[in-house]
């Protein structure tokens, strides 16, 4: 990819490769049936060591995209207690046909009148609900403005937590914009002063605070001069970036910023 390419924003995190998000679990509560992005039995095949293609040989055949562990899994919260109430093939959820899974095998004796307590379960499961803001791909997640989060502990309700994440945004700055701030903000005699030729690249990496704002600046990759300086300066005045709340809170995102010094090709690509 030719450098001129000046808007190869990168963005990192230590969140997985992009699987697109995936299809939830289901909580039914108080008659309604609730999305939830968490998936608590995989946590019970974990702590006893279950490989659940091999317990379950229906699920070899279970696989889409948007489900990657291959179910779907159906919960009732009922007198503050969470059963597993059954487990569903992915590609069947898909179809016109729904054939359940039979997981009896799997609980013994504990799974009574087609269900079982879920006493493995000692986190918070998250409904997600409101409008729908943005896709999180490399959360597998769709953030929407408001989350419940249905805390447990050895499978019974601690507390309901409601979260608020409108202080979402997206910056116009990850756009064309950014041309236009750019070419503003750059000293040009500063640069052209420092005779840079065709070595007039800098990256810079950052994270943004809970309005935005860049933060923690550094250069990654510099020329060693004052223009690792004015990229620095060019950055730290940008006066928005994104910025994605979950459970209330920001993200902790990094961020990595090519800087081309380079004003002619700037206004032609503006």
């Amino acid at each position: 990819m030719s450098i001129k390419i000046f808007l190869s924003i990168f963005f990192a995190c230590n969140l997985g490769a992009y699987a697109g998000p995936q299809m939830t679990d289901f909580l039914v509560c108080e008659g309604d049936t609730l999305a939830i992005y968490s998936d608590p039995l995989e946590a019970y095949f974990q702590e006893n060591d279950i490989n659940p293609s091999a317990s379950f040989p229906a699920l070899a055949n279970c696989w889409s995209t948007a489900c990657w562990r291959g179910y779907v899994a159906f919960w009732e919260l009922r007198n503050d207690s969470i059963f597993l109430k059954k487990i569903r093939c992915c590609n069947e959820w898909n179809s016109n046909s729904s054939e359940d899974i039979d997981v009896s095998k799997l609980f013994g004796d504990k799974w009574k009148n087609n269900e079982v307590f879920a006493d493995w379960i000692s986190r918070e499961l998250i409904h997600a609900h409101g409008e729908r803001m943005m896709n999180l791909p490399a959360m597998e997640y769709i953030l929407h403005e408001f989350e419940t989060g249905f805390d447990f502990k050895n499978g019974l309700l601690v507390q309901i937590n409601e979260y608020d994440n409108r202080k979402t945004k997206q910056s116009a700055f990850k756009k064309d914009s950014l041309i236009t701030f750019l070419i503003k903000t750059i000293d040009w005699d500063l640069i052209e002063r420092l005779e840079l030729g065709d070595k007039n690249r800098v990256i810079a990496s950052f994270k943004t605070d809970d309005n935005g704002l860049p933060v923690d600046v550094k250069i990654v990759r510099g020329l060693g001069n004052e223009a690792d300086e004015v990229a620095l300066r060019v950055i730290k005045l940008i006066p928005e970036w994104d910025v994605y709340f979950r459970k209330g809170k920001a993200i902790e995102t990094n961020w990595s910023l090519p800087i081309f010094f380079d004003k002619k090709d700037y206004e032609e690509k503006q």
